[in-house]
């Protein structure tokens, strides 16, 4: 066994644990040791070295300021918050509205994906079919995809049709919802002001999408 010391996305040392040399490493690890640490202080791997900061870093909008550093003390370093000059904040916040924008169009189509994958037009057959079984009163012989669902279930070619338009209609209700939501978001994003508000559309993209997804029964 050897000890690797396990780094966070920001190069924040989180821990040290033991793993066997001839398996995969853990996401983020180095073999090198972090300096002993005191009180607030924390390890930033950085150009293959650890350095010491004082503290943890600052909560900062990336969309306005970035990260540096100075030396505080004792080899020691201190976190530094830059502004950003206007060309930068600018060209930023173009990103995270086109990052934003793209994302939601991907959600949406893993979505549609999800349910329909290539059968979109064997629903719609199978949805119409049973919406004119019904509109006939349910008198005849059953179209074939109302009776192949039917005989899937060891049900009644009435039970099928219901079941059929009730799904139908649960999917046409949710694709009305997502629809609506998508096109709106985009343009939220689109005319985000600065990055709180591209931050404050994504998360409200975000609920809607695990709601939706919780209420066709999709895996989050």
């Amino acid at each position: 066994m050897i000890t690797v010391h396990i780094k966070d996305e920001r190069g924040l040392f989180v821990r040290s644990e033991e793993v066997d040399p001839m398996g995969p490493m853990p996401p983020g690890s180095v073999l090198t040791a972090p300096p002993a640490l005191a009180g607030a202080e924390v390890a930033c791997w950085h150009a293959d070295q650890w350095l010491v900061f004082t503290q943890a870093p600052p909560a900062f909008d990336a969309g306005t300021h970035r990260l540096g550093m100075a030396v505080a003390a004792e080899g020691k370093f201190q976190w530094d918050l830059l502004p950003l000059d206007p060309a930068a904040i600018a060209e930023r916040l173009q990103v995270s509205r086109a990052a934003l924008i793209a994302r939601i169009d991907a959600d949406a189509d893993a979505i549609y994906g999800a349910v329909l994958g290539n059968r979109a037009q064997e629903y719609t057959l199978a949805e119409s079919e049973a919406l004119a079984y019904q509109a006939a009163g349910y008198a005849g012989a059953a179209p074939a995809s109302v009776q192949a669902w039917a005989d899937a279930k060891a049900a009644t070619a009435q039970w099928a049709a219901d079941d059929i338009l009730a799904t139908a209609a649960a999917w046409r209700g949710a694709q009305a919802a997502i629809r609506a939501n998508r096109l709106l978001r985009k343009e939220q994003a689109r005319t985000s002001a600065d990055s709180e508000a591209v931050a404050q559309v994504a998360a409200q993209w975000a609920g809607f999408i695990a709601a939706v997804r919780a209420q066709l029964g999709l895996p989050a």
